[in-house]
C-alpha cells in the first residue's frame, strides 16, 4: 500500500510546514513565482505572509483574491489571517472573520 497523504511527512513540524507552504503555491497557481510565502506568529495566532519586494506590481492585483488566498491557507492548515507586504512594510491584513465569505 503507498502513501497518498497531501504531505510528505519527514518527521518534523518544519518539514511539514515547507510542504504545506509548497501545497499552498502549488494550489494558487496565480500567485508569482517572486512572491515569498512563509509564516510568522503574532499574538497567539499564526499569520501567513505574502511579501511582494521581487513583485511589486503584482500586490494589488492579489489582494483582490484575498477570498481564494484565504481560503486555501485555511483549508491547509496554514493560517486565517493574511499579511500583504512589500519587505518589511505591512500594505495590508485580511483574516477569515474580517472578510465576508
Amino acid at each position: 500500500m503507498t502513501d497518498q497523504s497531501p504531505f510528505p511527512l519527514q518527521g518534523t513540524s518544519a518539514a511539514f510546514e515547507q510542504a504545506a507552504l509548497a501545497k499552498f503555491k502549488a494550489l494558487l497557481v496565480i500567485l508569482p513565482p517572486d512572491c515569498r510565502v512563509y509564516r510568522e506568529i503574532w499574538d497567539q495566532s499564526t499569520v501567513l505572509c505574502l511579501d511582494f519586494c521581487r513583485c511589486p506590481g503584482q500586490l494589488a492585483g492579489m489582494q483582490d483574491q484575498v477570498v481564494m488566498l484565504l481560503l486555501a491557507a485555511n483549508h491547509l492548515g496554514l493560517a486565517q489571517a493574511i499579511s500583504f507586504r512589500i519587505g518589511q512594510k505591512i500594505k495590508g491584513w485580511k483574516s477569515l472573520t474580517s472578510t465576508n465569505i
